[in-house]
């Protein structure tokens, strides 16, 4: 019964964020596990600015009565990657856990902390440049993660990521592995004429050798 409830929240949450006017963060929840919700964050500025952050809220069976674990799979410079992160609304602090949390709510609160200096389980303290490194990283690291492109495709049009984008991104990553192979081949190539050479010489030096004892 608890859990039955606890879907029902889920699902007029779902509809709630479905109909939110925000270009921050986009949520959804894995198609097989209503409890455990997908998130990215985007469209940040100063030294996330171009980062694009997966992340997942592990709901409990009895949401809201309990808080969420957080965890990040893209790396960030601000998050550890995949290890639970303590902020006032997940798991690690029950005691300060409200029903009144919503997961609208908790995303504005992971984006206002990512902003801080901050320090906390889970939590990263890097530099500027580190955090701009990420960001610049960020696109790349998510479209090879089946899970992300999978769960988050129906929104790569307001994430930016458009079908022409990500054929651009195969076929630079063909191109990377064309020219592997070129010159690998063209090494393997100068190799072999290396050999020949080499062994046309060595043959030259000893036809001359006897040639001199004979004489």
């Amino acid at each position: 019964m608890a859990q039955q409830l606890s879907i029902q929240r889920l699902l007029r949450e779902y509809d709630k964020l479905q109909k939110l006017k925000n270009n921050q963060f986009i949520c959804e929840p894995n198609p097989v596990n209503i409890f455990e919700w997908h998130f990215v964050i985007y469209n940040l500025t100063d030294f996330f600015e171009g980062g694009y952050y997966h992340g997942i809220l592990q709901l409990p069976p009895d949401y809201p009565l309990k808080p969420p674990t957080l965890k990040f799979i893209t790396p960030s410079g601000r998050f550890e990657v995949g290890k639970p992160v303590c902020l006032s609304f997940t798991n690690f602090h029950p005691e300060s856990w409200s029903s009144a949390q919503t997961i609208e709510s908790m995303m504005i609160s992971i984006i206002s902390f990512m902003y801080t200096n901050e320090n906390t389980t889970g939590g990263i303290l890097s530099s500027p440049q580190e955090k701009q490194r990420q960001a610049l990283n960020s696109k790349k690291f998510n479209l090879q993660n089946e899970q992300f492109t999978k769960i988050f495709k129906k929104h790569f049009d307001k994430l930016n990521l458009t079908d022409k984008y990500l054929d651009n991104y195969i076929n630079n990553d063909n191109q990377k592995n064309l020219n592997a192979n070129i010159i690998v081949e063209e090494e393997s190539s100068i190799t072999v004429k290396q050999f020949f050479i080499g062994g046309t010489i060595i043959l030259l030096l000893i036809y001359m050798f006897l040639q001199s004892i004979v004489e």
